[in-house]
């Protein structure tokens, strides 16, 4: 699950790094401890991201994006918490506002379809497959 946080990145510190295989290729990785400051942490929250963009963020208060889901190690079950990567924030707020003009402008479309629809009221002795005129 994706949800949003709003709140000021304390810091940014690398904790593990390693190398993997994909595809018959090597690649090294590392992943950063972040600490955000909430409302409801204000000595400040820890996520995980592979994202080290986060690094440039230290300081900067907004609303960032966090994958929840849990794991089960040793028996017993682990909330993770991982940022999502700073590109694909952006590209999903983008999204939302796009989506939110779209919306608006169909309503304004249909608005101007319903005035200009004329309304006739079928009476008592009238068929209600009779064609309709349109002017």
């Amino acid at each position: 699950m994706i949800k949003q946080i709003q709140g000021k990145i304390l810091s940014v510190n690398p904790f593990k790094t390693g190398t993997s295989q994909k595809d018959g290729r090597s690649f090294n990785w590392t992943m950063f401890e972040v600490v955000i400051a909430t409302e409801v942490q204000p000595m400040g929250e820890m996520f995980n991201t592979f994202d080290e963009n986060y690094k440039t963020k230290v300081g900067v208060t907004g609303t960032w994006e966090v994958k929840e889901d849990t794991i089960e190690k040793n028996g017993r079950q682990y909330t993770r918490r991982t940022l999502e990567k700073l590109g694909k924030q952006s590209s999903n707020i983008e999204l939302m506002e796009t989506l939110g003009r779209i919306e608006r402008r169909l309503d304004e479309l249909l608005e101007i379809v319903s005035i200009k629809t004329p309304v006739r009221t079928i009476g008592k002795d009238e068929d209600i497959n009779e064609e309709i005129p349109f002017n």
